[in-house]
């Protein structure tokens, strides 16, 4: 927001466009550090009756791990699918469905991967703790 105010009135005001680019590169660090900085003295004045201590074990890290490699995998492949329904769209209408054969021969290989992500993605969400657990095992 504080970048906003250096952000180049005329088109092409090169100069004016880096400032705004500098501030606001140089804000993310000093905000990000004045949040984690202070984060235990605001905890403790909002929330005086909890607790701000937690532990944070290797099966949790395995759980968060795995879902975010699951929701990558499915973000990852919702633009491939919307664009192969845009194109069924686009194809669908009677001029075009003649060109929908060749178009859609070459998008197949891209649209069964998306597929494929997607649906390993999501099952990677829902079976997260399962698979921790099982990972987590020692033999």
């Amino acid at each position: 927001m504080l970048s906003l105010r250096f952000a180049p009135a005329v088109a092409g005001a090169v100069g004016d466009f880096a400032t705004a680019q500098i501030v606001a590169t140089l804000g993310y660090p000093v905000v990000a550090w004045l949040l984690l900085g202070t984060a235990d003295d605001l905890a403790e004045r909002l929330f005086p009756d909890v607790s701000t201590t937690f532990s944070i074990g290797p099966r949790d890290l395995l759980v968060v791990g795995l879902t975010l490699i699951g929701v990558g995998m499915a973000a990852t492949a919702l633009p491939l699918l919307l664009q192969g329904l845009g194109l069924a769209v686009y194809y669908g209408e009677a001029t075009r469905q003649a060109l929908a054969g060749a178009r859609f021969e070459l998008e197949w290989p891209e649209l069964i991967r998306g597929g494929l992500s997607l649906v390993v993605g999501i099952a990677l969400i829902a079976a997260a703790k399962p698979l921790a657990a099982r990972i987590g095992e020692r033999p």
